[in-house]
């Protein structure tokens, strides 16, 4: 049992250190690939391809008195499948695996449908489990039929004030 258990955390914090690209005309490269708590799905962390992942300065920290309200505003365009977005949130919950210093997108794949966190300018000082609280308001406060897809404004994620969206693009938001 034991040895199953750490098989399993082994492999689902196992990542590829080396950078591919994917989405050349949104500049984007894979930064880093998680296995989900399923064992089976993806979730894979997009950055920016032209900008150095170090030289990223803290940003909207005048913001801060308001930073972390998460004001919800709801989209009909890019839906992404309800239940790959509870399965993606689900995963980052309560995770304190570190987002690389300048990523741009979090995606899952699940049942074959895709479900993305993005944001708008890079993030320091962050974890997973700080994508939840504005991805879990677009969840419950954006009830489309097929699907679901909106944004937050002034989300804190780590120390970067910014907007986060959820939806079936990766280089939206």
């Amino acid at each position: 049992m034991l040895f199953s258990t750490l098989a399993f955390v082994v492999s689902s914090f196992a990542f590829f250190a080396e950078c591919a690209p994917v989405d050349e005309s949104a500049g984007l490269v894979v930064l880093k690939e998680v296995t989900s708590k399923d064992g089976v799905s993806k979730i894979t962390v997009y950055g920016d391809a032209a900008k150095s992942h170090s030289e990223v300065p803290a940003r909207g920290l005048d913001l801060l008195p308001r930073c972390g309200s998460n004001q919800l505003v709801c989209d009909d365009q890019h839906l992404a499948d309800r239940n790959a977005c509870t399965s993606l949130v689900n995963d980052l919950r309560d995770s304190l695996e570190r987002v690389p210093d300048s990523p741009r997108a979090m995606c899952g794949r699940y049942n074959n449908a895709l479900c993305c966190v993005t944001w708008r300018t890079p993030v320091q000082n962050a974890v997973f489990d700080n994508l939840v609280d504005a991805a879990q308001k677009v969840l419950d406060g954006c009830r489309g039929d097929t699907g679901v897809s909106g944004e937050t404004n002034d989300t804190l994620i780590g120390s970067t004030c910014t907007t986060q969206c959820l939806s079936s693009e990766m280089s939206g938001c």
